[in-house]
């Protein structure tokens, strides 16, 4: 289940904020495919509101991302499965 403070943090502007420089740091490119990136993946919630792209998160093209998200034992792109 996601966590309350991670949604609310998702709906802040601050995040609005980082995931859109994170976006143009990464070119708008999915760093698993290389294809346009139009969402951004945690790696970890260990840094919420001070995430650096490459450590604590990847920008993903939707494919990608779902992806990702199907298969609860990536370690490569994080271990957290659905709900995040």
């Amino acid at each position: 289940m996601v966590n309350q403070e991670y949604r609310d943090y998702l709906k802040s502007e601050d995040w609005r904020d980082r995931r859109k420089m994170f976006m143009e740091d990464s070119n708008w490119e999915c760093d698993k495919c290389g294809e346009k990136a139009i969402e951004v993946h945690h790696l970890n919630y260990c840094n919420l509101g001070f995430e650096v792209l490459g450590d604590d998160v990847i920008c993903l093209c939707k494919e990608c991302h779902k992806e990702i998200h199907s298969n609860k034992e990536n370690e490569e792109y994080g271990d957290y499965g659905e709900g995040y």
